[in-house]
């Protein structure tokens, strides 16, 4: 069962656009990516959507439940982690407001 998702900022090179992956172990010591390359538009929203992607790929039966920066002690790093928690221990009303929570912000 994963507990987390670690999302990760990569840098552009010459043959690829900068891109966002996001990976965990998803198993008995087996781990898992998706990277993608980032569009318009605001980096925290999209690695948001990035980590739900994932979790609804990957990780059957549990929900996205927090989201936050990662400490990594380098100099303009770019990490992100989210968490995750069981989508049957989460009640309905705790779910949305979850999604709520985690639901990119409107450009108003």
């Amino acid at each position: 069962m994963t507990a987390a998702i670690q999302i990760r900022y990569l840098s552009p090179t010459n043959h690829r656009p900068p891109r966002i992956k996001a990976f965990a172990e998803v198993g008995y010591g087996e781990r898992a990516s998706i990277t993608e390359s980032i569009g318009d538009g605001n980096l925290t929203d999209q690695v948001k959507r990035l980590a739900i992607r994932f979790c609804n790929e990957l990780c059957p039966g549990q929900i996205v439940s927090g989201f936050g920066n990662l400490p990594t002690g380098r100099v303009g790093s770019r990490d992100w982690v989210a968490t995750l928690e069981s989508r049957y221990n989460v009640s309905r009303g705790r779910a949305l407001i979850l999604a709520q929570r985690l639901e990119p912000r409107s450009k108003t």
